[in-house]
């Protein structure tokens, strides 16, 4: 039987719990949180733009870039066909640029640079065998799924840019190379377990099974999940207690 590949948050029995291991929850919640604080940087915020714009976000890559990313091999369980998948991924996907193309046409015309470009990552990326797997790297990971929500966010709040805002994105990109780095590096250990036998300077020899492996990196893995989080909650509570 085919090895199902699992993660830490996997959870199994039903489709509906198939459906939310699909959807990463815990990663899909940094993109969230990316999103919120391009959001709270701005000097005054618009609740119905922040909120419209995580919807798109759940909808286009929560839901339908992962929907492409199980068709790339369907690694986190069979209980979706190929057809439901496409479906899935078509209708949200469709959903969330036209949740973009809505401000797009009445505010922001250069919305659809944002657009454009986040949609043709969340299908290049996840579609792999496209483009010979050339964006399907870490580096662009980082700008699709780090940088560009909350640039994306800052944008249809503010309608502008600035310097302290691509700082900003810089800065949770490399959150997001962090957790890449560490999700890839225990999924691999997780999907082809490993023993390794160490051999000390002074000739003690210890073998390491798969957990000691990967428990650290795990544990650093969560711990900066948790950290975004309270790091966007903290600045929300700044915000709403400030006003």
């Amino acid at each position: 039987m085919e090895r199902i590949e699992r993660t830490w948050y996997a959870s199994e029995g039903s489709r509906w719990a198939e459906f939310l291991t699909i959807l990463h929850p815990p990663y899909t919640g940094m993109v969230l949180c990316y999103v919120v604080l391009g959001a709270l940087m701005v000097p005054e915020i618009h609740p119905d733009r922040l909120l419209w714009m995580l919807v798109a976000y759940v909808l286009g890559l929560g839901i339908g870039a992962h929907a492409l990313d199980q068709l790339s091999g369907r690694p986190y369980g069979r209980s979706f066909t190929v057809r439901e998948l496409w479906v899935l991924a078509i209708v949200t996907l469709s959903a969330a640029i036209a949740i973009g193309a809505y401000y797009a046409i009445t505010l922001a015309p250069w919305l659809w640079a944002f657009i454009v470009v986040e949609t043709f990552f969340a299908v290049a990326y996840n579609l792999d065998r496209l483009f010979a797997g050339r964006f399907h790297a870490d580096g662009w990971f980082v700008f699709s799924w780090g940088a560009l929500p909350f640039l994306t966010s800052f944008y249809l709040q503010s309608l502008t840019l600035t310097l302290s805002a691509l700082a900003m994105a810089g800065a949770l990109a490399g959150t997001a190379g962090m957790e890449i780095s560490l999700s890839r590096w225990v999924r691999a250990l997780r999907k082809d377990p490993t023993r390794l036998l160490v051999t000390h300077t002074d000739g003690r020899q210890e073998e390491w099974d798969l957990w000691r492996l990967i428990g650290r990196p795990e544990r650093a893995l969560k711990l900066l999940v948790v950290t975004v989080y309270l790091f966007t909650v903290s600045l929300a509570l700044q915000r709403l207690f400030s006003m």
